[in-house]
């Protein structure tokens, strides 16, 4: 559903390019949230508090709330947001105004309230603009943005300048890639069975090594992880039917061409790229938000 006519549906008001409605003191924003591994937007209600929502709080709120799941977001302050589905059950704005004065009453109780000044500076006196910040509208002085955003960019500039540590960056993420393996391995070793679900890890992994190198974190980041999942997996998968083909004392060649083990292998080859690129799909989101061109993205989101 567009999310003009959920709005629409849901009684949710236009207010400076954001569908907003009000309980009590809170306020909800009705957005496109897009999920891992997802590249379409669904619409989703978001809340944004004025400080981080700790582990135990958000799950006492989402119970208190009703709500089984959720996902918690920054918004420009750390982990402050709560995302969470409207349900077929609040369709219309009478069950949606019910659901969110559960919702505004499970906050109050945490003592959490929304985000109501300028997180550049943290002072509420004299905000002067409201800034649309993922479609949730945000209480800003103009001259700490304009501050903010210069100064980031500056350090944005210098970063993308140097190569440092760039060659032990690449070394870790290969060799952490490789670790990201392992799990698949021990499995297959004891069972003789593998899970492509495990493949999963791989990205995550590698990701993990990069940034243990400390090399900056450019647009390109994301593209080297992908491609090392996407030669590990069907490497690690290759190595598999070699190390058999050694067990039957044959060539590789010929033991993957057997008539009794060519279909399977033709199998598991296609599945360990079907997973491998699900394995992308799903960590690109998380890791994309931690490069220098998610940066630039927010950056020019705030001019």
């Amino acid at each position: 559903m567009k999310i003009e006519k959920a709005a629409e549906k849901l009684g949710f008001f236009k207010e400076k390019d954001t569908f907003v409605k009000r309980v009590g003191n809170y306020e909800f924003y009705l957005i496109k949230y897009k999920m891992n591994g997802s590249y379409v937007g669904v619409p989703m209600i978001a809340f944004a508090s004025s400080k981080t929502i700790e582990k135990d709080q958000y799950k006492r709120i989402l119970k208190a709330a009703g709500l089984r799941s959720a996902f918690k977001e920054s918004i420009l302050l750390n982990q402050n947001a709560i995302i969470f589905g409207y349900g077929l059950k609040a369709n219309d704005p009478i069950k949606m105004d019910e659901r969110l004065r559960q919702f505004a009453d499970a906050l109050k109780t945490e003592d959490i309230y929304p985000l109501n000044y300028c997180p550049y500076c943290g002072k509420e006196e004299d905000t002067d603009d409201l800034k649309n910040i993922d479609g949730i509208l945000v209480p800003v002085h103009k001259a700490c943005l304009s501050s903010y955003v210069e100064h980031v960019s500056e350090q944005l500039e210098l970063s993308e300048k140097t190569n440092d540590h760039m060659l032990k960056s690449i070394l870790l993420t290969v060799l952490f890639g490789f670790f990201g393996i392992i799990p698949s391995y021990i499995i297959l070793s004891f069972t003789g069975f593998y899970s492509a679900w495990l493949f999963l890890i791989i990205p995550f992994a590698a990701f993990y090594g990069f940034k243990l190198g400390k090399a900056q974190k450019r647009s390109y980041v994301i593209f080297l992880i992908a491609a090392i999942t996407m030669i590990l997996a069907p490497a690690f998968m290759l190595f598999v039917y070699y190390d058999a083909a050694l067990f039957n004392e044959m060539s590789f060649v010929d033991f993957v061409t057997h008539e009794e083990v060519q279909a399977g292998f033709i199998s598991d080859m296609i599945m360990t790229v079907v997973f491998s690129l699900i394995a992308v799909l799903v960590s690109w989101k998380t890791i994309f938000k931690q490069t220098n061109a998610h940066l630039k993205k927010q950056l020019k989101s705030l001019k």
